[in-house]
């Protein structure tokens, strides 16, 4: 059932909104030289044949002109938007702008694409029902473990109407916001089950030599990395079947698994992901997974972390201490 009294996973939604802003904006910022190559009127794609396919295939925006003028218009509106949403001013309105902004980039060139600019266009979509504000006073001190302002407002009062009158309101944005976190649990869950089933059928997954390859691949490869797995082939086996057994269990573990499996099982994604982001330089498609890992996060995980985190710091603060006297 979706929950019409709170909205859940609302650090895991600020989060995703940040990670995944800064992730769209490095590549915005570093192809801005190269644009015109890229997304004007002398990119792969003949711009007639894009013109054409409009309302058909895509809604973009860069064909409602060829020009360079309006290809630069769009491309700084869509960087102020991103930053504007990272930083999260309005983001109810302006996360159906991003995505319509970024989908005008992604169809003019679909062929500059991999899997972590397809992945953030479906989670825009996701998003859009999703409350990507800032977290409020009150939702802060409940973080921190000092619980909410429960003081009410007196019966009868002008605040107490307004309180009565906004809870249908309250109640249908509650239910978009958790429809939103639900739709976006499933897509990572199935991306991760889909990524799993693929690798069963490989030979190299099921020997423990595929991270060796990859290793060793002039695309992605990491010469640090292969001579690690020469030295010590056992490493290069744990670092094979590790995340096929992680894709593999991962949705099972989200949808259906106590708190402490959960926490765990989303903290070894976000490490698998940034090993993807050093060893293979894929920086955006790690961003974005990281980012939408962040939001299967519930407000009680993230609890547990900033307590766990605060009593790591005072117990260091206290061994600094007892050292100086």
């Amino acid at each position: 059932m979706i929950d019409t009294e709170h909205k859940t996973h609302r650090v895991g939604a600020v989060l995703f909104r940040v990670t995944a802003g800064l992730a769209v904006l490095s590549q915005l910022v570093l192809a801005a030289g190269h644009s015109d190559i890229l997304f004007g009127g002398n990119a792969i794609v003949p711009y007639p044949e894009f013109e054409g396919q409009f309302l058909e295939s895509h809604v973009s925006l860069l064909a409602l002109s060829p020009s360079s003028t309006w290809l630069a218009m769009v491309y700084a509106a869509t960087i102020a938007a991103f930053a504007a949403w990272v930083l999260g001013y309005q983001t109810r309105i302006l996360t159906p702008v991003c995505w319509l902004l970024l989908h005008s980039f992604h169809s003019r060139n679909p062929y500059m694409l991999d899997g972590g600019d397809n992945a953030i266009s479906i989670f825009l979509v996701y998003a859009s029902l999703i409350d990507l504000s800032n977290l409020t006073p009150q939702e802060l001190r409940s973080l921190v473990g000092r619980g909410p302002d429960t003081s009410l407002p007196q019966l009868g009062s002008r605040a107490h109407k307004k309180q009565r009158w906004g809870a249908a309101r309250t109640a249908v944005r509650n239910v978009a916001h958790n429809t939103g976190i639900t739709l976006m649990t499933i897509q990572v869950c199935t991306i991760y089950f889909v990524a799993g089933i693929g690798k069963l059928g490989g030979k190299a997954w099921s020997d423990g030599t595929a991270l060796y390859y990859v290793a060793s691949s002039a695309q992605f490869g990491s010469s640090l990395l292969r001579d690690v797995i020469v030295g010590f082939p056992l490493l290069g086996a744990i670092g094979t079947w590790g995340p096929l057994l992680l894709q593999l269990s991962f949705p099972w573990i989200v949808l259906f698994g106590r708190p402490r499996p959960r926490r765990v099982a989303i903290c070894l994604a976000i490490v698998f992901h940034l090993g993807i982001l050093s060893a293979m330089n894929l920086v955006t498609f790690a961003l974005v997974m990281i980012s939408a890992e962040f939001a299967l996060l519930r407000d009680a995980d993230a609890s547990a972390f900033v307590r766990v985190s605060i009593c790591l710091l005072y117990t260091s603060d206290a061994a600094d201490d007892s050292l100086r006297v």
